[in-house]
């Protein structure tokens, strides 16, 4: 009798503290969520104050780029990574926002030196669940990849009231930074985000992929650069952009620099935004 005591009140022990474990993890659970919410609040305060201009006002690339790299400057010592960082980043916007050709865009990446990547690869992102999702059909099959892109780069720009479409870009440098660091292999280095405006208006206390990367490099992306050599050379570009169904939120586009001095895109995350004002892009 006494072994049954003892042993259920092990149980009961055990139940309890797994119970209050529970309770300290929801309130942790919680509390990052209402001081998410607060960020968030804080930084559409901020943004709200900033100067925007329509995208539809900059109709070239070649727009964008004067745009975007007049406003955001740079010291001497980083004048010629900054613009090409910013040149990037510009094309990138025009041809994936201002444009609306999945063919174009496909056309411009390739000419940069990407290649898209594999089926398979893609299945494993989860593309063939995607594409039965927002179509209500099917995966068409692996032969039919370049199909499934298109149809998915046109559509996730579209559907819920076309909310990650960028209409408006910040006017001036407040609004556009370039940050950079050398990241090593246990990817410390990464830059933060600040500075006319602080990180915490920035970054806040999100980091949103808003992007599935379509494409590789030449040198397999930054975890095999890192793996031939460390540190790696990344630059931030953060850009402050007006969505349609009106929020305002950074988008960050992240760059790696290879050995021979080139610049290739490694991610693309929304700051400081709640996640389900987001629908994921493909790039």
């Amino acid at each position: 009798m006494g072994v049954l005591i003892i042993a259920f009140a092990i149980a009961v022990l055990g139940v309890y503290r797994a119970f209050t474990l529970r309770s300290a993890e929801n309130r942790e659970r919680l509390e990052a969520e209402r001081l998410a919410a607060e960020a968030v609040e804080l930084g559409q305060r901020a943004f709200r104050e900033l100067r925007m201009i329509p995208l539809e006002s900059l109709a070239t690339n070649d727009d964008l780029r004067v745009h975007m790299i007049a406003a955001a400057g740079g010291g001497p010592e980083r004048d010629a990574a900054t613009a090409e960082v910013l040149r990037l980043t510009a094309d990138l916007v025009y041809f994936r926002f201002i444009q609306d050709s999945p063919q174009a865009y496909r056309a411009w990446r390739e000419k940069l030196g990407y290649r898209l990547r594999s089926a398979e690869a893609m299945r494993r992102e989860g593309v063939d669940r995607d594409y039965q999702y927002w179509f209500s059909k099917p995966y068409p099959g692996d032969e039919q990849l370049v199909d499934v892109f298109d149809r998915l780069w046109t559509e996730t720009l579209t559907v819920r009231d076309e909310r990650s479409r960028p209409v408006g870009v910040a006017a001036d440098g407040d609004g556009i930074e370039v940050v950079f660091g050398d990241v090593d292999r246990a990817w410390n280095g990464v830059p933060i985000v600040s500075g006319e405006l602080p990180a915490s208006v920035w970054q806040g206390r999100r980091s949103v992929q808003l992007a599935r990367n379509w494409w590789d490099d030449p040198n397999g992306g930054i975890r095999e650069e890192l793996r031939r050599r460390e540190p790696v050379k990344v630059a931030v570009v953060a850009v402050l952009f007006e969505m349609k169904a009106g929020d305002r939120y950074p988008i960050t586009f992240t760059y790696y620099c290879d050995s021979a001095g080139a610049w290739w895109l490694w991610r693309i995350n929304a700051l400081n935004v709640a996640a389900d004002r987001l629908v994921q892009l493909e790039f």
